[in-house]
């Protein structure tokens, strides 16, 4: 799944997207059932890694609906988006000097009450949401308007996508060394 194609244009991100959630959710039916709340070594269990990403990958569909002049609060961006490997580069950089962000809104919670099928179920309706929603912005404004991250701080719509698709292909890596270490 690791992305070793360059991702550039808005139909690149759609491509990346869809194949990080298709790779997911193939994964996932490789998953014991016994295993998939189970913690290793204080880690995030299969399930926590999951409802993380379901957790920030709900919100950037929802947010691609609305009005634009409600992206004035974030200001907007002259200077374009970085790359993707730039983007990832800096991400790394920033997660080793800083670790992970202690409050944010995307961490996981209560994950042993739900299912591994529920879980499954709220994936599968996220990633299809991506592409109409992507349909009606320019590869312009993808790179004009801008968006809070906890990590990184403002980033252009085309950056926070490149972010999703490499935060998909880390958290499914981890998944997936988590499941064949138990």
């Amino acid at each position: 799944m690791e992305s070793t194609k360059t991702i550039s244009t808005k139909s690149d991100i759609i491509e990346a997207l869809h194949s990080s959630f298709e790779d997911i959710s193939t994964f996932l039916e490789s998953v014991p059932n016994d295993i998939f709340h189970q913690r290793l070594n204080d880690k995030w269990s299969i399930a926590e890694n999951l409802d993380h990403l379901i957790l920030s990958n709900k919100s950037i569909p929802s947010v691609l609906k609305k009005n634009k002049l409600f992206f004035l609060t974030f200001g907007f961006s002259f200077s374009g988006s970085e790359n993707f490997e730039t983007l990832k580069a800096n991400y790394h950089l920033k997660l080793n000097q800083d670790g992970p962000p202690i409050r944010n809104a995307f961490l996981p919670k209560n994950t042993k009450e739900i299912s591994k099928e529920k879980f499954q179920e709220n994936w599968q309706k996220i990633g299809p949401k991506y592409a109409p929603r992507l349909a009606e912005w320019s590869e312009k404004d993808l790179d004009r308007f801008r968006l809070p991250h906890p990590l990184l701080g403002k980033l252009t719509f085309r950056e926070m996508l490149f972010f999703t698709v490499f935060h998909n292909e880390h958290h499914l890596r981890t998944m997936r060394r988590l499941r064949d270490a138990l």
